[in-house]
């Protein structure tokens, strides 16, 4: 019995493959941009093939129902689901149950876009973080075949809480790192958008602004600890008060609209 190659090594082989199939007269920046549009071609279809066979499972039935007995509103879409405010996935649950009851197809066309647009979003990031380089080709590999996105290939609700929060990861990462280069403040509106779109989707989103601190801490300050903090207090303040004050007003909502589920039970 054959043994399965690491990912890492089949990322690595696609990328040397990518390299020998495009013209030799394009540049670097081309032929990367080339090779990343391939490979995310080639996961949005297997995706595609994946869950054209597939169906709704457990909580999907709950939101379809929803949908049926015509209780879907904005109230609806505001309100908790085992202790998750996903504003959002609970729209695009509104749009697959407005098709009719059991319309797979367009609960698919949901995840593969999604995926889609997961995958275009970490492509960006790996070109604004790295540069251009063929290396990227195979940690956006690593995450378009690894088992990273694996829960949210096939069951609907996942696909809802988790692929908006890659999106949202990526693209927020993206607009900081271009903040903390630039200075810009038109950034830090656009990273504050990605966060919003995050909120509405799935709570983790709170550990991307962790994320966001520690890229600032460790790759735009120098130092010791407290010099680096310092530093990134007084250059970087006025994103620092945008991110905390959109986290505090999420959180004012979650608590409002979320229920205890200690108290709850």
């Amino acid at each position: 019995m054959a043994t399965l190659r690491p990912v890492t090594t089949l990322a690595a082989d696609t990328e040397r493959a990518l390299r020998g199939s495009v013209p030799a007269d394009l540049s670097r920046g081309h032929k990367v941009a080339i090779g990343a549009a391939v490979l995310i071609a080639i996961s949005v279809a297997f995706r595609a093939w994946i869950v054209s066979g597939s169906w709704f499972y457990a909580d999907d039935y709950q939101w379809l129902a929803d949908v049926a007995r015509g209780e879907a509103g904005v109230g609806w879409m505001f309100s908790a689901h085992d202790s998750q405010f996903m504003p959002l996935g609970l729209a695009l649950a509104q749009l697959t149950g407005s098709a009719g009851s059991f319309v797979w197809p367009v609960a698919a066309a949901e995840i593969v876009v999604l995926q889609a647009a997961a995958g275009i979003a970490c492509w960006r990031m790996l070109a604004v973080l790295f540069g251009s380089r063929p290396e990227i080709l195979v940690l956006l590999a690593t995450y378009l075949f690894s088992v990273f996105t694996l829960p949210t290939v096939t069951w609907w609700a996942v696909s809802l809480n988790q692929l908006p929060l890659h999106i949202a990861l990526f693209a927020a990462v993206t607009t900081h790192v271009l903040y903390l280069r630039t200075g810009k403040r038109r950034y830090v509106a656009w990273t504050m958008l990605w966060l919003t779109v995050g909120f509405l989707a799935y709570v983790k989103t709170l550990l991307i602004l962790f994320v966001l601190v520690m890229i600032a801490l460790l790759y735009f300050a120098s130092g010791g600890l407290w010099a680096r903090i310092g530093g990134c207090l007084r250059r970087y303040w006025t994103a620092w008060l945008a991110y905390a004050a959109l986290a505090a007003a999420y959180l004012y909502v979650y608590v409002v609209y979320v229920p205890n589920p200690i108290s709850a039970g």
